[in-house]
């Protein structure tokens, strides 16, 4: 019987503790972005979904505020950042989040709203996003 109860527990135990701890993402507003000729509306939207994700699990105490993709004349090279990366593709986003009282990064400043924080993300074609670095750049 304990053995049952241990194997019904830890699922529960793995999803409560998941949810805790991370940033708020679940009033984000994404920016309408123009159509692009670099990327897929799905392309652009799978992206941002690794990035609310990130956010979600590493950024306690923050709150996602907005998302966008600023279009593909941005004054970064795609083409280097991938090359840089040993990928295909890259891309760009911007984010706006802020600092809760109770951020425990110990890198945010409490209080303060964050603007235009970039993520830099890479793939090889028809692959997985994921997120080579984040920052002011």
């Amino acid at each position: 019987m304990a053995k049952r109860f241990y194997v019904l527990f830890l699922p529960v135990l793995a999803l409560i503790l998941t949810a805790c701890g991370g940033g708020k993402v679940d009033q984000v507003e994404v920016a309408a972005w123009e159509a692009s000729e670099l990327y897929t509306n799905e392309d652009i939207s799978d992206a941002m979904d690794v990035v609310i994700d990130c956010f979600r699990r590493e950024y306690q105490g923050c709150t996602l505020t907005q998302i966008s993709y600023p279009g593909d004349n941005t004054p970064e090279d795609f083409g280097a950042c991938a090359r840089d990366w040993g990928l295909d593709e890259a891309i760009i986003l911007y984010t706006s989040f802020d600092v809760g009282e109770d951020a425990k990064d110990g890198g945010w400043v409490p209080g303060d709203t964050y603007t235009r924080w970039k993520w830099y993300l890479g793939r090889n074609t028809g692959g997985h996003w994921e997120i080579k670095n984040s920052g002011y750049g």
